[in-house]
């Protein structure tokens, strides 16, 4: 039994402060300092802009603001993913699949997958010094979460930061996400904690490890 499992099921106080946090992730993934813009043109159909309008309007954005996330989404995570040839699914469809499998395995599956050597490709964000830190890791997480339709929150209690990252996949595949990352974590040689509900996994970190 993996230590997520022992971790179960956490307590009602942790599911009550994962519903109520309102702090969403501000990641520093996301961040863009105002002289690191390139000014360019580019032609592009006069039905796809129209698109472009109308979820701008739709949003109260600029088109600016939506062409600049697109372009980010491709530059971040599509042509990355496009490498490891993926296949995307629906939550929905991704929970039968991940029910229909026991704990045991989608344990092992996941400490398999965070085994793999394409795993290491990925471009994680690196400190300062190149290594993989916690910090690193987390946005990482949280860049990949954006781009997977994750609803991503944290909240900070005493000297603990923890983070919520919630789907619609089921207890399955929050059980699998927690056992990747955590994985990912002790490869790097970091402890913390993770904890599983029907909906999120949860990663319990000491602020010291996240500076």
């Amino acid at each position: 039994m993996s230590a997520i499992q022992e971790e179960l099921p956490h307590s009602e106080e942790d599911r009550n402060l994962q519903r109520h946090s309102s702090n969403k992730i501000r990641s520093d993934v996301e961040k863009t300092r105002s002289g690191d813009f390139a000014v360019r043109s580019f032609r592009i159909a006069r039905s796809d802009f129209d698109q472009l309008q109308k979820e701008a309007r739709a949003r109260d954005v600029s088109v600016n603001l939506v062409v600049e996330e697109a372009l980010r989404r491709h530059v971040q995570y599509d042509r990355v993913v496009k490498k490891f040839r993926t296949i995307n699914l629906s939550s929905f469809n991704l929970k039968l699949l991940s029910e229909a499998i026991s704990e045991d395995k989608i344990i092992e599956i996941a400490e398999s997958v965070a085994n793999q050597p394409f795993i290491r490709d990925w471009p994680f964000v690196l400190d300062a010094a190149g290594e993989n830190s916690a910090l690193g890791i987390l946005n990482t997480m949280k860049m990949i979460a954006k781009y997977d339709a994750y609803d991503v929150s944290e909240i900070e209690i005493d000297s603990k930061k923890i983070v919520f990252f919630a789907h619609d996949a089921g207890r399955h595949w929050s059980l699998f996400f927690a056992t990747l990352w955590k994985t990912m974590f002790e490869l790097a040689g970091i402890k913390i904690k993770a904890r599983i509900d029907d909906r999120a996994a949860i990663f319990e970190f000491e602020k010291s490890q996240l500076v």
